[in-house]
C-alpha cells in the first residue's frame, strides 16, 4: 500500500520533537503529506474522577491547574511542529482536538496510511501506551514508533523480525512502501521460529516486489526474544525494525512482558509495528 498520508501524534511531552523528526523523515522518504495531531484533554471531563469528596473550590482549583497543564502541552506540541515540520519541503498541517487521546487517535488514524507515535516513557507511560494501543488495534494501520532520540537516518536499512506469523506478515505488507525504498533489507530470524513459513519464502516473495533481502539467523541464547531482536538489528546497522505486535491481548497488557515489551522498551531504533 502506498503511503500518501502520515498522521503524527504530538502529545506535548518531552518526546514530541523526536516523534515529529522521525515522522518528517518518513514523510520525506515516501513523499507523503504529514498531518500532526495534538489531543488536548478536557479538564472538566476529569472532575468526576478527581472531584469525589472534594469541595467546590478545590475542584475548581484542580480544573484550573489541569487547564494550565493542557495549555502548556499544547504549546509544546505547536512549537515542536514549527521547529520540526515547517519549512521542510513537505505538505504539513497541525490540528488541536479536545478529547481523550486514545479515542481520537483510534478514529483519526483510520484515514492515514501510517501513524507515528512516541515510545512510551517517563511519567506519561499510561497515556502514551493507551495511544499506542489505539493506533495498533483500532485503526488497521501500521504504526511507526519513534526511537528515544531523533534518528540520523530512517529506512536506509530495514530489518524484518520474521517468524512466519500473521502479525509479522502484516508488518511486511504494511511497510512495503518503505521496504521498496530501503538501500538494504535484512530478514532476521531467532532460532527456528520461521519453521511455519521459512525466511527463504519471504525472501522470494520480496524479490517478486523488486526488493532484495538477506537473511540473518541468531540463536535463542542471550536473553528474551525482543531484546535479541533489537540488539541484533542495531548491530547490523539497521535504522528501522519491522515486526508484528504479538499476543492475544492489547498492548497495555502486552507491554508488561514478552517480545513486544522488550522491543518497545529499548529506544535505540525506530520500530514499524503492525498487528
Amino acid at each position: 500500500m502506498a503511503m500518501n498520508v502520515i498522521l503524527a501524534v504530538a502529545d506535548g511531552s518531552a518526546c514530541t520533537e523526536t516523534t515529529l523528526s522521525t515522522a518528517v523523515m518518513a514523510a520525506k522518504k515516501v513523499g507523503a503529506q504529514l498531518n500532526v495531531l495534538h489531543v488536548r484533554p478536557d479538564p472538566a471531563s476529569m472532575v468526576p474522577v478527581v472531584g469525589e469528596a472534594m469541595s467546590g473550590a478545590l475542584v475548581e482549583q484542580m480544573i484550573d491547574s489541569l487547564a494550565q497543564s493542557a495549555d502548556k502541552r499544547a504549546e509544546i506540541a505547536r512549537t515542536g511542529f514549527q521547529r520540526c515540520c515547517e519549512g521542510k519541503g513537505l505538505n504539513v498541517s497541525f490540528e488541536i482536538v479536545t478529547g481523550a487521546a486514545p479515542d481520537v487517535v483510534g478514529i483519526r488514524g483510520r484515514l492515514a496510511d501510517l501513524i507515528a507515535v512516541c515510545r512510551p516513557g517517563g511519567d506519561d507511560v499510561p497515556t502514551q501506551t493507551a495511544v499506542l494501543d489505539a493506533a495498533l488495534f483500532d485503526t488497521a494501520r501500521p504504526v511507526l514508533i519513534a526511537p528515544s532520540a531523533p534518528p540520523s537516518t530512517l529506512c536506509e536499512h530495514v530489518v524484518i523480525a520474521w517468524n512466519g506469523s500473521i502479525e509479522s506478515t502484516r508488518a511486511v505488507a504494511g511497510g512495503m512502501a518503505l521496504l521498496r525504498l530501503a538501500r538494504r533489507v535484512t530478514i532476521l530470524v531467532v532460532g527456528e521460529d520461521d519453521r511455519r513459513l521459512p525466511a527463504d519464502s519471504l525472501r522470494a516473495y520480496l524479490d517478486k516486489h523488486g526488493i532484495s533481502a538477506d537473511t540473518d539467523r541468531i540463536g535463542h541464547e542471550g536473553g528474551p526474544t525482543g531484546k535479541l531482536l533489537v540488539e541484533r538489528a542495531v548491530a547490523l546497522g539497521g535504522d528501522l525494525l519491522a515486526m508484528g505486535a504479538y499476543g492475544h491481548s492489547r498492548v497495555r497488557e502486552l507491554i508488561l512482558g514478552g517480545a513486544t515489551h522488550h522491543v518497545i522498551a529499548n529506544g535505540g531504533i525506530a520500530i514499524l509495528m503492525d498487528h
